[in-house]
């Protein structure tokens, strides 16, 4: 867990285009949020206020803006709503109701019971199904990129763009490559209605 002593430690979105392009990816799931936080996270995101200004704005301390908004967008980046709301067929709306207040609200197992009018085992029952479901799926991205570096490699040996044995630095025989390779990554985006606009490996 990150030290939040210091509000200055925390990540300011406003501070680079890079965090500013990932508060738009947060941003663009901030819907799910209860109203409580979608506004605390507006002030932060949309209206570009500091940790200290919203303290001062709500009276409380700095580090309790700067652990609140934390734990806010670290729900919004978790995985396992957006990969379950993808697969509607194998969840019903009720059980992506419970997954989406237990991964991105936040709410307890009593809380989500008493919402839902479901009894507690059924909750932690959908939230277990959903943990091993979002496992399996990204169990099997890994296997799959796994396999595709591979097959990039036995294509680089055939291709010869491999280091050769002979191609040595002075420093302890070391290799030096000849040719960097790079990969890129695809993103598929989330046909759940809910989430019909948000990258699911964001």
């Amino acid at each position: 867990m990150k030290n939040v002593s210091d509000p200055s430690k925390i990540v300011d979105f406003r501070d680079t285009t890079r965090e500013r392009d990932y508060a738009e990816r947060i941003w663009a799931r901030a819907h799910l949020l209860t109203n409580r936080d979608r506004a605390l996270l507006a002030l932060h995101v949309d209206a570009g206020n500091s940790f200290h200004q919203i303290a001062r704005l709500l009276g409380v301390r700095p580090t309790t803006i700067a652990r609140r908004i934390r734990k806010i967008t670290e729900r919004l980046v978790d995985q396992t709503y957006p990969l379950c709301a993808r697969s509607p067929e194998r969840f019903a709306e009720l059980e992506l109701s419970i997954i989406r207040d237990f991964f991105v609200r936040g709410l307890s197992m009593a809380e989500i019971s008493r919402a839902h009018g479901v009894s507690y085992y059924r909750a932690r029952a959908t939230v277990q199904k959903a943990e091993a479901f979002a496992g399996s799926v990204r169990s099997l991205a890994t296997r799959r990129k796994r396999s595709g570096s591979d097959t990039r490699h036995r294509g680089a040996v055939r291709t010869g763009t491999l280091p050769h044995r002979d191609e040595r630095t002075a420093n302890n025989g070391y290799f030096q490559p000849r040719q960097t390779l790079s990969v890129a990554r695809s993103a598929h985006p989330a046909s759940h209605a809910d989430l019909s606009h948000v990258r699911a490996d964001d």
